[in-house]
Formats: structure tokens, C-alpha cells, sequence
């Protein structure tokens, strides 16, 4: 335990961008099952957290690409899949 060494503080992009693009879809259409079927019941209450939870992911998603262009001069697809996973989290306790 202790500071990290300096050749592990890099930079490190990721190595496939369509394949993280892929999981990140995987990942909103499962989180959106798992957020709908809480309810356990196909009623208005889980079509509302599915549809609350396509909302705030979505937000989430635009506020983060919005913060990137304003910091850093461009949006990234990084910053969105953030944003995106930032949404799914914040959403599930309401939803």
C-alpha cells in the first residue's frame, strides 16, 4: 500500500471503442430490465421506472458531454459511456 508509481499514472485509452460502445448498450438495455422488473409485475409502475430510468441515463449522459466540451474543448465517447453509467447508478434507488 502506498503511492502508485509513476508509470501507472498514464493515460490509458481504451484498446476497442466499438466494443465499449457495445457494452455500454448492453448495459442501459439490462439496467432498464433490471430497473422495469423490480415491480415484479408488467403494470404503470415499472413502465414509469423503465421509463424514468431511459430519462436519467439519457440526462446524464448530455450534462456529461456538455461538462466535457466546456472543460476540455471537445466531447469524447468516453465521457459519454461515463455520464451514461453515472445515470444508470443515480437512477436505480428512485426508480
Amino acid at each position: 500500500v502506498g503511492p502508485r508509481a509513476e508509470k501507472e499514472r498514464v493515460n490509458c485509452p481504451p484498446n476497442n471503442i466499438i466494443l465499449m460502445l457495445a457494452g455500454a448498450g448492453l448495459l442501459w438495455m439490462g439496467w432498464s430490465g433490471f430497473n422495469g422488473g423490480a415491480p415484479f409485475a408488467a403494470n404503470t409502475l415499472s413502465a414509469l421506472a423503465i421509463l424514468n430510468t431511459h430519462i436519467c441515463t439519457a440526462t446524464s449522459l448530455l450534462t456529461w458531454l456538455l461538462l466535457d466540451s466546456f472543460f476540455f474543448g471537445k466531447a469524447s465517447i468516453l465521457g459519454a459511456i461515463q455520464g451514461m453509467i453515472t445515470g444508470l447508478v443515480c437512477i436505480t434507488p428512485g426508480a
